[in-house]
């Protein structure tokens, strides 16, 4: 839902994208102001979520690639940083 918004679960909206950030997007062949966080919309198709009571997961069938090689996309890689395994 905030990516549909562009703001915060609490409903404020997310700071506009940098001008720097504007011309790269209008230069990849996107536009400059957004949606914002979508490229291609290749990562939010690939999700698959789960939730319960006790848990919420988010996982990507995505690799993401480096010079250091290959690695699968999730969010342990994401809040820990792209390290090999």
């Amino acid at each position: 839902m905030a990516f549909e918004r562009e703001a915060s679960p609490g409903g404020t909206p997310w700071k506009p994208l940098q001008l720097s950030t504007q011309k790269d997007r209008e230069r990849r062949g996107f536009g400059p102001a957004g949606p914002m966080l979508v490229r291609n919309g290749d990562l939010i198709r690939s999700q698959a979520t789960d939730h319960g009571p006790d848990f919420a997961q988010v996982s990507s069938a995505l690799t993401v690639l480096t010079p250091a090689g290959a690695y699968p996309l999730n969010s342990g890689r994401h809040q820990g940083g792209l390290t090999p395994p």
